[in-house]
């Protein structure tokens, strides 16, 4: 009974509601001035839990909880902050080697070597979505909406989650303005080499639908598949990827206030309540899975010894923002062609770089060729056939001999060659060029690229 009402077990909801009480004292039972006793952290918290749960107004927690409307709505926004501020850094974090090692463990054994998981888009209705803003959150069902972009595994744990983009973008917007492959081209993701086809690969993927743009580090389905390899291919991918389908199912039936219309305001609110939610049920799952479930074998992987230097990440900004202003323009001309080649006047990779670490260089050139051709991506050939040879970086005077993981503001020139010459000829060569940098306020990269064409000298 009590798990049918509160989603979770008794231990896990009493565990949370000590967790929030020594983070917020507004959970906590107190007197007022003439000694009588308020409400209780158990009233606040139960009200909380019923609009999650079931989705019902505030003013429906007044007759069983005796408690009234303002105060509801006041313990449902606490609570989800304060549910944020605590368990988000566990329960809402990017896998660490070992999570990878066993997320890949898993997918190998499910046919898909080297997979994280699956990849999807979910809308959430926003009723009292502000009229002024009511064209840029409408999308396909003309209700304005808020997207949720989250990649889960086979157990439904939500590995990553982007949360707040209106509804009139498409899943590939999203992707682009999401943080999923920020350790990728950060350099530093987990290690992960498989080969197919006799083709070496060293990047983990994510199964996706057919909207996606065709990255490497994204495996779709067949369309028309014809013959019985292709036809298994796509009915195993079809069903591996119906994680991420099964995850917003049952997200959506545990809380049913993300199934239903917002009835709330504050953009800021809702994004607290989705994250919250999240992080509840990856609580759930982990309160609830079986230990001895082959699903949960466990692979262990050596930890690398990584030589750090002893400048913060902070401090490399600082010492760079003096020269960032005269080395980069804004981002309208920042990707025009230089007038000096930086092919002859850059640092240019060595053969050693381009074989053997490559994988951010792919990774660049797929983004810079997939933005390009926005809107025509499903016309090209699969991005990871393009031949890349050779590529300049230009940086910053005091991270010139840094190497390039370590660089927070640069840009990156490729040089490579069509898989299919005959569509953009012979007599052009074929450049891309990603800027990269250090985004302070979010404390992330950002990454903006575009391909041109130039006549050969």
């Amino acid at each position: 009974m009590f798990r049918r009402r509160f989603r979770m077990s008794r231990s896990l909801f009493l565990r949370i509601y000590d967790a929030i009480q020594r983070h917020d004292n507004y959970f906590v039972q107190r007197r007022d001035r003439v000694g009588k006793l308020g409400l209780s952290g158990l009233q606040k918290m139960t009200a909380a839990f019923r609009m999650l749960a079931y989705g019902v107004p505030a003013d429906s927690t007044d007759e069983y909880i005796k408690i009234g409307e303002s105060t509801a709505l006041e313990s449902l926004k606490r609570f989800c902050r304060a549910i944020v501020e605590v368990f988000a850094c566990r329960y809402l974090r990017s896998p660490d080697a070992n999570d990878v090692a066993r997320l890949l463990h898993i997918g190998e054994s499910r046919g898909f070597p080297r997979m994280l998981g699956s990849l999807d888009c979910m809308h959430w209705k926003w009723k009292n979505c502000p009229t002024a803003w009511g064209g840029q959150y409408a999308g396909r069902s003309r209700s304005p909406t808020i997207i949720l972009e989250a990649v889960a595994d086979y157990d439904l744990w939500i590995w990553h989650a982007y949360f707040g983009l209106p509804g009139s973008n498409n899943d590939i917007n999203v992707l682009e303005a999401s943080h999923l492959f920020a350790n990728l081209a950060e350099g530093t993701a987990p290690p992960a080499s498989y080969v197919i086809n006799e083709k070496p690969y060293n990047m983990s993927y994510y199964l996706a639908d057919g909207i996606y743009p065709k990255w490497s580090t994204l495996v779709q389905t067949i369309h028309d598949p014809r013959g019985p390899k292709k036809k298994l291919f796509a009915m195993k991918q079809e069903a591996c990827r119906k994680d991420v389908e099964r995850a917003f199912g049952v997200l959506q039936s545990r809380f049913a206030i993300v199934a239903g219309p917002s009835r709330l305001w504050n953009k800021t609110v809702l994004h607290d309540i989705m994250t919250s939610c999240i992080i509840m049920h990856n609580m759930i799952i982990e309160d609830e899975r079986d230990i001895d479930a082959p699903i949960e074998e466990r692979v262990e992987v050596p930890i690398e010894e990584v030589e750090m230097t002893g400048e913060t990440t902070i401090d490399v900004i600082k010492r760079c923002s003096s020269s960032l202003y005269k080395n980069f323009s804004p981002i309208d001309t920042m990707l025009d062609w230089p007038p000096e080649n930086p092919f002859e006047h850059s640092k240019l990779l060595n053969y050693y770089e381009l074989q053997e670490d490559n994988d951010w260089i792919r990774l660049y050139l797929e983004l810079a060729v997939a933005t390009t051709n926005r809107g025509t991506i499903r016309d090209l050939d699969d991005l990871s056939n393009l031949k890349i040879i050779q590529v300049a970086i230009d940086t910053t005077p005091q991270d010139v001999d840094l190497v390039f993981n370590r660089t927070y503001f640069a840009i990156v020139y490729i040089q490579y060659k069509d898989s299919c010459e005959a569509r953009v000829g012979k007599d052009v060569d074929r450049v891309a060029i990603v800027r990269r940098a250090f985004d302070e306020q979010r404390g992330c990269f950002s990454l903006v690229g575009k391909t041109l064409r130039l006549p050969k000298e």
